[in-house]
Formats: structure tokens, sequence, C-alpha cells
């Protein structure tokens, strides 16, 4: 990895004043992933630069956003998470709500209640870091008046709104649609999939060892073709922003080996005794046992 050290802000919203549903995911998001950012053999990021948010009001997360930006140096790398609502005003302005967040009576934001992403823009613009990373597991949905019309398709241009150089802005679907939560679920299916990549190393390219910003979108969104198939999940990356290195790969076999099952199926579903040997040296050479080879090729 890149020489510097890391920072990390994890802000989870599940409650707004009013005019939002609640979300039960949030919390225990960032608390995930703070888990595995810490971890020495994953993401090595020390727990005194990991900064964890939940609920915060205006001011605590605007404040918090301006502190970590600020403390960068040029070789550091910086991730900002953010789970929660995201919102549009009637002007295609994008914003992260907060604990305060609500609408008027008529159904338009009360922008004084949420942060807007201009503010994280230039936050984003006047630190030094070269690797900036921004991970948004939240909708883009509008607040707009009663009976006015946006003033565009109420699409959000998020590449103008956060990108940059030396960035990497990943996004959970598309502006015209929702993120989602599943009911028994603790995390939302973007945030899972985000947590599963980085803590079992599936995310990396096979044979590599560290897990990139590409390689982790790529990862979530192919997950997200059979789990959620309405969710397109985006990346946005100026320059280099795909090769930022996030974490390093802590290989789990047995994933790695189901990963490669589906190129040996054929198309009545089974596997041919060709592929089936290949797949027992496989497993052999990974050390997977005999209990896990059956259970695998059953699936």
């Amino acid at each position: 990895m890149a020489e510097g050290r890391k920072f990390a802000l994890l802000i989870g919203v599940a409650d707004s004043v009013s005019g939002f549903k609640p979300l039960h995911c949030p919390l225990n998001g960032i608390a995930a992933l703070r888990d595995i950012l810490a971890n020495p053999k994953i993401g090595g990021f020390d727990p005194a630069n990991i900064s964890h948010l939940p609920n915060p009001s205006v001011s605590q997360m605007r404040s918090a956003i301006g502190e970590m930006f600020s403390r960068c140096g040029h070789q550091d790398l910086v991730l900002l998470y953010f789970t929660g609502h995201g919102v549009t005003d009637e002007h295609g302005d994008f914003y992260f709500t907060t604990q305060e967040t609500q609408t008027f009576e008529n159904g338009s934001l009360n922008r004084g209640t949420a942060v807007d992403a201009i503010f994280v823009r230039e936050e984003m613009r006047k630190c030094s870091s070269r690797r900036q990373v921004a991970i948004l597991d939240c909708c883009f949905s509008g607040a707009f008046p009663d009976g006015v019309l946006a003033m565009n398709d109420q699409t959000v241009d998020v590449e103008r709104q956060l990108g940059g150089e030396g960035r990497a802005v990943l996004t959970a679907a598309t502006s015209t649609q929702y993120a989602l939560e599943q009911e028994g679920e603790e995390l939302s299916v973007y945030t899972r999939y985000l947590v599963e990549g980085l803590q079992t190393g599936a995310a990396v390219p096979d044979g590599g060892e560290l897990i990139r910003a590409g390689d982790l979108h790529d990862y979530i969104r192919d997950r997200l073709k059979t789990a959620a198939a309405a969710m397109s999940p985006q990346i946005y990356a100026a320059r280099d922003g795909r090769e930022i290195v996030i974490a390093k790969a802590q290989i789990d076999n047995e994933l790695r080996f189901r990963k490669l099952i589906p190129e040996y199926v054929r198309e009545d579903g089974q596997i041919s005794p060709p592929g089936q040997r290949v797949l027992k040296r496989q497993a052999t050479e990974w050390g997977i046992s005999l209990e896990a080879l059956s259970s695998s090729l059953r699936m």
C-alpha cells in the first residue's frame, strides 16, 4: 500500500424528524464497517482515526466532515461512509439527512436541517489527500413542494456534486433507484456485500492481495445482480480513483472456491466429470476439507 495514515468517518442516520421513513440498518452498518477497518489484517486503520457518528445533528456532521478532511496529508487515505436517506431538492441539489432533517408541510426539504453535498465536495476539494473514497449507501429521492415539478429530470449528477481527481465515489444505486433494506436483515443489501467483500477478501481478484475501490465496486455490483437485480450500484472515479487501495485481502479460500464453481457448471446445471476433477484439485491446493467440497459441489 502507499505510505500514509488512514482516516475514516462513518455516518449512520436511522431517524429524522419528519418526512422520512425510519431505517433499521444504518447503525449496524457503521458498527460493522468500523470493526473491519480497525482490523489490522484487513483495514489496518488506527482506531483513533476512525470516527463513528450515529444519528448526528447538522452541526455534528458538518464539524466531523470538516475535521477529518482537514487532518489529511497528501499520502493519507481518507474514507467517508454514509448510510441513511439521501435527498434532492427541486433544483437537483443533493443533501445528506441528519437526525434533524425534516420537510415542510408542502413536502419540500428544509435545507437548513440537512448537510448539502456541495459542502462535502468543497471539503474534499480542499483536502490535501490524493486518496479519497466516499461510499454512499443511500437513495437520491426527491423532496419537492406539492404541485411543483423539479427543474430537471430529477436525476442527480453525483460525479459533478462529489467527484474529482484522486477520488472514488461508490453509490448503492443510481439517482433514480432506491437502496434497499430487507426485513429481518441487520445490514442493508449494499452494505452486506460491502462488508462481505472486505471481510472475506472476496472482492480482490484471484491472486491479488489488495482490495482496491474499483474491485470492491465490481464485487458488490456482481453480487447484487442476483440478490437485488433492481439495484445498479455506481462508481465515479476520476484518473486513478479505481486504483485507490482500501484494505488488504484476508483470503477466505472456501468462498474463493464457491466463486469458482459457476465457471464449470453446464447448461443443465450439472458439473461435468472433468470440471469436478479440476475443482477437486483446486480444493486440495487451497486446503478445503472434503466436507466443504461436497457441500459446495451440491450448490
